[in-house]
C-alpha cells in the first residue's frame, strides 16, 4: 500500500512539469531536424547584374554595300564621344545546379564629320545600332567551399542597323542595311573565393553557325558588401566574324567593365 505524506503535493507538482519536458525534447528535435533539412533544401535564386562595357571596336566592316570594306580602330575615348546611348545586363536564375541566364549588350552610335569639297561643305551622318542578345542554360559541374564551375551553352542573336545620310544643300535620301544573325554558343564560367568579400570570375565562351566563328573572354575581380549587393570590374573581349554576300562584319570589341551586382 502506498502512503502518502505531506511531502507528496510537491512531488506530484514536479513530476508533472518534468513529464511534459520529457515529452516534449524529442518533438523540439525534430522542429530543429526539419528546420535545418529546410534550408538545405534547394531553393531559386536571382541575381541581377548591371554593368557598363567602355569597348573599343578594331577590324574590317562592310556593313552598307556599295560602299568599300574599310578597316575600323576605333579607341573607347571615340567610342564615347559618339554614343548616343547604351543598355547592358545580365539576369540569372539558379535552382540547385541549373542555371538559366541572359546577357544583353544594346548601343547606338551615332558619329557626324563635315566634309570640305569646292562646291561647299557635305555632311555625312551615320547612325548605328548594334544589339547582342545571349540566353544560355548550364549546370554547376562542380563546387566546393571556395570554387564553382559551370557549363553553359544556348545562342546569341546579334542585330545591325546602319543608315548613313549625306547632305549637301538639299537633304539627299538616306540608305542602309540591316542585318541580323543567331550563333549557337557553348562555355564554362569559373567563380572562385579569394576571401570573406573578394570573388574572382572568368567566363569564356565561343560558337558559331551563321557567322564563321566567335570567342568572347571575360576577366574580374568583385567585392560582396553584403549578402546580396557586389561590385565588379573586369575586361572583355568579344571577337565576331561574320560574312554574308557582301556584307561583311569582322571585329573585335574588347575593353574595361564595370558593374553592379544585386542577388535575392
Amino acid at each position: 500500500m502506498l502512503r502518502w505524506s505531506q511531502r507528496s503535493p510537491w512531488l506530484i507538482g514536479l513530476a508533472v512539469p518534468i513529464a511534459m519536458i520529457a515529452v516534449s525534447l524529442p518533438a523540439r528535435g525534430a522542429d530543429r531536424t526539419a528546420a535545418m533539412d529546410a534550408s538545405l533544401a534547394p531553393r531559386w535564386t536571382f541575381t541581377v547584374n548591371a554593368y557598363a562595357w567602355l569597348t573599343g571596336i578594331n577590324g574590317r566592316v562592310r556593313t552598307i554595300p556599295p560602299l568599300p570594306a574599310v578597316d575600323v580602330n576605333f579607341s573607347i575615348g571615340t567610342v564615347l564621344q559618339n554614343l548616343d546611348g547604351a543598355v547592358m545586363g545580365t539576369a540569372e536564375a539558379r535552382f540547385d545546379r541549373y542555371i538559366f541566364l541572359t546577357d544583353l549588350v544594346a548601343s547606338r552610335l551615332s558619329p557626324k564629320k563635315a566634309i570640305a569639297l569646292p562646291v561647299g561643305p557635305v555632311s555625312v551622318r551615320l547612325e548605328s545600332g548594334a544589339v547582342i542578345a545571349s540566353s544560355l542554360v548550364g549546370y554547376r559541374f562542380l563546387e566546393t567551399t571556395n570554387f564553382s564551375l559551370d557549363v553553359l551553352a544556348g545562342a546569341r542573336l546579334f542585330s545591325l542597323n546602319n543608315t548613313l545620310s549625306v547632305t549637301s544643300g538639299p537633304a539627299l535620301p538616306s540608305f542602309g542595311k540591316s542585318e541580323q544573325w543567331v550563333d549557337g554558343v557553348a562555355g564554362i564560367r569559373g567563380i572562385a573565393t579569394l576571401s570573406d568579400r573578394v570573388f574572382m570570375t572568368v567566363i569564356a565562351i565561343g560558337g558559331g553557325l551563321s557567322s564563321r566563328y566567335q570567342w568572347d573572354l571575360f576577366g574580374g575581380l568583385g567585392y560582396r558588401f553584403s549578402e546580396s549587393w557586389s561590385a565588379l570590374a573586369g575586361y572583355r573581349a568579344l571577337k565576331v566574324d561574320y560574312r554574308r554576300g557582301d556584307f561583311i562584319y569582322n571585329v573585335l570589341q574588347h575593353g574595361p567593365v564595370l558593374g553592379a551586382q544585386f542577388r535575392f
